[in-house]
């Protein structure tokens, strides 16, 4: 680090007007408003979410049910060999799941369906094949 040390000539100091030997001191006010331990009433808890898995031949299924979300936008969907998850925008009001799956399947080939008049979300997860 670098530091500077500037000074001033004393021309620069003669406007000034000459300090007091008395710290000048000014009184003010600070409100501060306690709140309380819990979220405002508007702040709902989010709601847990059901949904079913379902262990087809070639695949599984995973059907997420989403009473009120309106759109897939801000839903974030993330599925490994091993495990499915979802989480949700905050104004959905649902809680973010995460699903252990029974067998390996192909997170690359993975695909979603929302449907807003069912309320729900397919995720069809097809499986790996032993080779």
């Amino acid at each position: 680090a670098k530091w500077l040390k500037m000074s001033q000539p004393d021309k620069w100091n003669n406007d000034l007007p000459e300090k007091s030997a008395e710290p000048e001191t000014k009184e003010s006010t600070v409100t501060i408003e306690v709140l309380p331990n819990e979220p405002p009433e508007e702040v709902k808890k989010a709601q847990p979410v059901d949904y079913e898995l379902n262990k087809n031949e070639d695949s599984l299924q995973l059907v997420v049910h989403v009473p009120g979300l309106e759109s897939m936008q801000d839903v974030a969907l993330d599925v490994t060999e091993k495990s499915a998850s979802l989480s949700f925008p905050l104004s959905a009001n649902l809680q973010a799941l995460e699903v252990d799956l029974p067998s390996s399947v192909h997170p690359a080939k993975v695909k979603a369906k929302f449907s807003k008049k069912k309320g729900s979300i397919t995720v069809t997860m097809p499986s790996l094949t032993q080779n």
